[in-house]
């Protein structure tokens, strides 16, 4: 018979302690044997309807490094321990030690392998905006030389109310821009959602992410994001704060793993039809239950546009796609981005299949794809806009409205964000 000691522990820390602790941004802790005993009828329903562990791509769209779904047999032991009322076993010295054969899959090495820069918020934060708070705030890169950053984690101050963290890199030129949009408010940063704000055209990099549950990385050996002296970072820090608390603060901080080279610097693509960007062809009418928009386009040409890799990857080379994420708004439905070859083969990078806002990050490919010029990148999106999907604030559902591109909670996006370098 299964029991917690034996089995059924050591694979629910591995799944699920890093969000299900005391403090965790989860709504209670799985740390102990009491805790997961009281929680054992919603553990079992939550792996039945495979909602947790929050694990988003599609199967069988491509395979990536530290998956941690559940298997069909792991659910199938958590489901039967449970429908034996859940027996602790015999006592062991360390639960994650035991002899359990059901902690297979998804482990591997987790976290940065070394921090060499932290930046923390300048000042604490206390959220301000309700249900929801986007908040962006700027931090001065120290580096008097030119750096790779090869590697990223978040720590939030307080992980109550802190859901995500995106660290976007502002270029020399854009700085001065965005220190005078930070300016601009008497509070800490500035709101922000989406992206960093400031002028969409500007030359704006994601350096790294964060979500619950993500024990931060190194980047794909040998390849790091390259950070100019005099750049900024803009850190937009999503605040739940439904769960906020009067007079609770954030002072989140950020690592770096940084190197003086790489042998191939790597660039994060932003992947869209930039003609949505301008309120065109994104329309997504008021009550329709489902809106579909896709976008099919090679990029090889103008790779090597300062706007884009600045010159990392030449025009029309090749390029590999190490990982890939995908972010919509809170009508989405389903997202995927492919790579269509010039022979009409496809390669499916990401495909989520049950948008949920609250569930982001990137996926590194077990194998990175290799894009060829005359290959071409096609991102096709869903979204419900009818009455039931709608918004609900102060408890009041909010009417359907027609809906396009933009930055606000309320309109959408169709991106797709990959991490590439060249061939």
């Amino acid at each position: 018979m299964l029991t917690y000691n034996q089995d059924v522990g050591a694979l629910l820390n591995a799944r699920c302690a890093n969000c299900h602790f005391e403090g965790g941004v989860a709504p209670f802790a799985l740390e102990t044997y009491e805790q997961v005993y009281n929680q054992r009828y919603a553990i079992r329903a939550a792996v039945i309807n495979e909602t947790m562990p929050p694990w988003q791509p599609a199967d069988g769209c491509n395979t990536y490094e530290g998956d941690f779904s559940l298997s069909a047999d792991q659910i199938a032991s958590i489901v039967e321990w449970v429908d034996h009322d859940a027996p602790q076993g015999d006592p062991v010295d360390d639960v994650n030690a035991s002899a359990s054969a059901l902690v297979t899959g998804g482990d591997g090495e987790e976290g940065m392998s070394r921090i060499d820069l932290s930046m923390q918020m300048p000042q604490g934060y206390e959220p301000q905006l309700f249900p929801d708070d986007y908040r962006c705030f700027l931090l001065d890169w120290p580096e008097t030389e030119l750096k790779y950053v090869t590697g990223f984690h978040a720590e939030p101050g307080n992980m109550q109310i802190v859901h995500h963290v995106i660290a976007f890199m502002i270029s020399p030129e854009d700085a001065a821009d965005y220190a005078a949009l930070d300016a601009e408010s008497s509070a800490p940063g500035y709101t922000c959602f989406g992206g960093p704000g400031g002028d969409p055209s500007s030359a704006v990099g994601w350096i790294g992410a964060w979500a619950p549950g993500d024990p931060g990385g190194n980047t794909p050996a040998g390849t790091g994001i390259p950070v100019a002296p005099g750049s900024k970072v803009a850190l937009q820090v999503h605040y739940d704060s439904a769960l906020y608390v009067e007079g609770m603060l954030d002072q989140t901080t950020v690592h770096f793993k940084i190197d003086d080279t790489v042998e191939k610097p790597a660039f994060v693509l932003p992947f869209t039809n930039y003609q949505w960007l301008s309120g065109s062809g994104m329309d997504i009418p008021a009550g329709e239950a489902s809106v579909s928009h896709s976008y099919l386009f090679d990029p090889t040409p103008f790779l090597g546009m300062s706007l884009l890799s600045d010159g990392l990857i030449p025009s029309n080379t090749a390029f590999e796609i190490h990982s890939a994420g995908l972010h919509m708004h809170e009508l989405g439905k389903e997202i995927k981005v492919e790579v269509h070859r010039a022979n009409g083969d496809r390669a499916c990078l990401l495909e989520i299949d049950d948008w949920d806002f609250n569930w982001q990050g990137g996926y590194s490919l077990e194998n990175p794809e290799v894009f060829e010029p005359g290959d071409k990148l096609y991102i096709e999106c869903e979204w419900d806009n009818s009455v039931s999907n709608q918004r609900v604030i102060d408890g009041e559902p909010q009417e359907p409205r027609d809906v396009h591109w933009g930055e606000g909670t309320s309109d959408e996006m169709c991106l797709a964000v990959i991490y590439i370098t060249a061939h």
